[in-house]
């Protein structure tokens, strides 16, 4: 059986706008592209070792995404990321998981349960800047994965687009300290809920998962 981390990453980008995007979205997620930096289009294509229309592409996407801003005649600015921010990224994850994750209890099937559980087997190495990303990744996965047990279409639509906002936020939390065995705590309690179809501790496993780790960020 393959590693679940091979699993989840096994699809990789085929175009060079996929590739573009993938790589600018990993360097902003993990702060290698600092919030206030000034990206061109000249300098990411020799960067990426492509020409400037997958990476006038990207820009797009990832403007869409609103990881960047446009600055005219000079190029993108990365976002910054305000207490303001924080604030409201956890108050949207707080409304939209702790709804999924109650549906997901009542609705969740065996074989969808398994899936989930299988997020229980992730690890990383802090050093190896990969791993951590991929665990990134994966992190957001085992959170989709409960929301598409839920089986509610819009509200799996709402989640992912919360989530681009979020991983940058999840990749500030995981550098902090014990983080990565809070996060495995986190998971274990979620997932034993859903085991016993418990909404009331699944609602409550999220939203002492997401305090904590607000709480967390607010005190860096």
């Amino acid at each position: 059986m393959e590693p679940l981390m091979q699993v989840v990453f096994k699809e990789r980008p085929v175009t060079l706008r996929q590739k573009a995007y993938q790589l600018l979205k990993q360097k902003i997620i993990s702060g290698e592209l600092a919030p206030g930096s000034l990206l061109t289009e000249s300098e990411l294509a020799v960067s990426i070792g492509v020409s400037k229309t997958p990476v006038r592409e990207a820009l797009s996407q990832l403007e869409h995404d609103k990881l960047v801003s446009p600055i005219p005649r000079k190029g993108y600015l990365v976002t910054t990321i305000t207490l303001k921010d924080i604030q409201e990224i956890f108050e949207i994850r707080l409304i939209l998981e702790r709804a999924a994750t109650i549906l997901a209890a009542e609705r969740i099937t065996n074989r969808e349960l398994a899936k989930v559980e299988r997020y229980l087997e992730l690890n990383f190495d802090p050093r190896d800047q990969e791993s951590f990303y991929q665990y990134i990744q994966a992190n957001k996965e085992f959170h989709m994965e409960i929301a598409r047990a839920s089986h509610n279409g819009r509200l799996i639509e709402h989640l992912a687009q919360v989530f681009i906002d979020a991983q940058r936020l999840q990749y500030m939390d995981l550098t902090i300290g014990e983080s990565s065995w809070a996060w495995q705590r986190d998971h274990e309690r979620i997932i034993e809920a859903l085991r016993k179809r418990d909404q009331k501790s699944a609602a409550a496993a999220v939203e002492e998962a997401l305090e904590e780790s607000r709480t967390r960020l607010l005190s860096l």
